[in-house]
């Protein structure tokens, strides 16, 4: 017979089981360049369909599964919002992605990655369905993912 700290404690993780599988489905992403690498996974925090739906004030979080095609030394974080057509920066606050984004740079050939980023949706942007364009490039400029992802900043 268990216990009711073990009965408890049994519950508790089934629960975080459960509303984590849910809060970050894969979501679909157009792949827009991939080179040095190829993308196998993407989520969104909190996003279950497109487009996302991202709040003023918060922080958006997304994470990508991607294998490296080649070796690179480092790699850099480029985000653009593609607004009415034009691309405006919105990159996070630390763009060098081995750096507390989940990777250990160099990144080699043949392996399995996870990048974690973060960017801020800042208060005063505007309610506005737009396209969110990530990449994460190398040393030479050339990218190692690039996706493409519909969102909604709201209120």
């Amino acid at each position: 017979m268990q216990s009711h700290q073990a009965r408890s404690a049994t519950i508790l993780l089934g629960l975080f089981v459960l509303i984590c599988s849910g809060c970050c489905d894969p979501i679909h992403f157009k792949d827009c360049g991939s080179v040095t690498g190829a993308l196998k996974q993407v989520n969104v925090n909190g996003c279950t369909k497109i487009p996302c739906t991202l709040l003023r004030g918060t922080n958006a979080t997304i994470k990508v599964d991607f294998i490296m095609n080649n070796n690179v030394k480092n790699a850099t974080s480029d985000v653009n919002a593609i607004l009415l057509g034009l691309p405006v920066v919105f990159n996070p606050p630390e763009r060098n992605a081995c750096k507390g984004q989940g990777l250990s740079c160099p990144l080699n050939a043949g392996h399995s990655y996870t990048f974690i980023g973060t960017v801020p949706v800042r208060k005063f942007y505007p309610n506005a369905q737009l396209v969110v364009q990530w990449a994460l490039r190398d040393e030479q400029s050339k990218n190692i993912f690039c996706m493409m992802i519909p969102i909604r900043v709201s209120s």
